[in-house]
This record gives structure tokens, C-alpha cells and sequence, in this order.
């Protein structure tokens, strides 16, 4: 019986230091956009083996009946909510199609088959859900840029958003990219647009100016001298071939007199 009590004692001791170093850490989510797929980036620490993740809304510890958006003991009714996490580290959370009723705070819970053993992050990640709106185009190059340079356009929003689905145009027509961030090689002069898979969410068109080679003055210029520098080039060779031929036909003269 003491054996036994004692074995209990260090079960609620090791629970409760366990409690003291367990972490649940969240990343900021400012705003999200109705009807998108948004990520909640979360990670753990825990000196136990978990054995249950929850997720809920509204509750400060995710216990009892409160209803949870995922609970990994439980079968995954709601779609829209996918876990991307594990029970070792990551917390992570997807939310697809972005409801208004998803406007709340979100709180992680892990527990472990030890009494007490469950830590729940009581900060969360508030999410606030916004209609949608225009997205706006920004380039790494402001101005003019030349032929084969390197340029980087970046689909912004005034959410801080991750995991979005973006989809880019150049003078109207799609392009087989997507993803906030559009990298290209300057061709030519054209209107670059980004929306997501939402009506209302195309962005005003960006114009990417290319400046043609033969525009350049400092082009034309520099070649010009280079073109200049090579004729002199060929006649002073042509001048010197010229004089050592006559030079040596004057000195073989008197011996042909002979």
C-alpha cells in the first residue's frame, strides 16, 4: 500500500512540474479573408507522451463538453477543419472556407493518460474574418527595367495571411503560376494582375515597363566608339603591312639592277 501511494504521489508531482514547462506557442493571425483557406501556425513543448489534441472555440481551457473543431479522439466531422500537426511538437491548424462565424479565438489542448496531466495554450490565435477586396500588385523594380532582368511581384493584402490560394495574369490571360510571390525574367512591357479564387479580389493592374536595348543613348554611344576604335585599328595595320612591303621592295631594287 505505500509503495503504491508512493508510486501515485510521484505520478501528481511529475504532472504537475510537467505542467510548469509545458508550452503551447501561437503565431498571430491579423485578418483572414471569407471564404479562404487560412493557416494557424502553432507548436508545442511537453516532458509527457500526448495522447489527445483538441482544438476549440470560445473556452479558455477546452474541456468538458465544449464543443471543439477537432478532437483526434473523436471522428473529423467538419472538413473544413484539418489538423497539420502531430503529438510531438506542431499544433498546427487548417481552416478551409473561411466562414463569419469563424470570427473567434482558437485554443490548442494536449493531454496525457497521467492525472492532470493536460495543458491547454489560454492565449490562442484570434482570427478576424474580413469580406473580400482587391488585392494589390508590388514589384521588387518600381521603374523601368531592362530586357532579362530579374523581377519579383508580390500579391499583398491588408491581412497577414498564409496558405492562400493566388492566382496571377499578365494582360488578361492566366498564368500557370500561383502563390503570393510571382518571380520572372523581363521580356516585355505588360499588365500583371493577382486575385484569389473569389469574386471581387482581382487586383488593379501593375504595368511592367521594359526598356528596349536600342533606346538606350549610352548604348548607342559606347558602340558607336567601339565600332570607331576597331577601323582605326584596321587601317593603322593596313598602314604598317603597307610600308614594310614598299620598305622591302626599295631594298631588293639594287640588286635586281645587277
Amino acid at each position: 500500500m505505500l509503495l503504491a501511494h508512493a508510486k501515485v504521489s510521484a505520478l501528481l508531482l511529475l504532472a504537475g512540474s510537467a505542467l510548469a514547462v509545458e508550452r503551447v506557442r501561437y503565431s498571430p493571425v491579423e485578418c483572414a479573408v471569407r471564404g479562404s483557406t487560412v493557416t494557424l501556425p502553432c507548436s508545442f513543448t511537453t516532458i509527457m507522451p500526448v495522447v489527445r489534441v483538441v482544438w476549440c472555440v470560445n473556452h479558455p481551457i477546452c474541456h468538458g463538453t465544449v464543443p471543439s473543431v477537432y478532437d483526434s479522439k473523436k471522428p473529423n466531422k467538419n472538413k473544413r477543419f484539418v489538423y497539420l500537426g502531430d503529438y510531438n511538437s506542431n499544433c498546427t491548424l487548417k481552416i478551409r472556407e473561411i466562414l463569419s462565424e469563424d470570427n473567434t479565438t482558437f485554443r490548442f489542448r494536449m493531454e496525457a493518460e497521467i492525472v492532470d496531466g493536460h495543458y491547454t495554450g489560454s492565449t490562442g490565435v484570434a482570427v478576424s474574418v474580413l469580406d473580400a477586396e482587391p488585392m494589390r500588385v508590388q514589384s521588387s523594380a518600381p521603374g523601368p527595367v531592362s530586357v532579362g532582368a530579374a523581377v519579383t511581384l508580390n500579391c499583398t493584402f491588408r491581412c497577414s495571411f498564409h496558405d492562400l490560394d493566388v492566382h496571377w495574369h499578365k494582360d488578361g490571360h492566366r498564368l500557370p503560376e500561383s502563390g503570393p510571390t510571382l518571380r520572372l525574367m523581363a521580356e516585355r512591357s505588360a499588365n500583371y494582375t493577382c486575385s484569389l479564387a473569389l469574386p471581387n479580389t482581382m487586383s488593379p493592374p501593375f504595368r511592367l515597363n521594359v526598356a528596349k536595348l536600342h533606346t538606350n543613348g549610352h548604348f548607342v554611344l559606347r558602340l558607336s566608339v567601339s565600332l570607331g576604335l576597331l577601323m582605326a585599328l584596321i587601317l593603322t595595320v593596313a598602314i604598317v603591312l603597307f610600308l614594310n612591303k614598299r620598305r622591302k621592295r626599295r631594298q631588293a631594287s639594287p640588286h635586281d639592277g645587277k
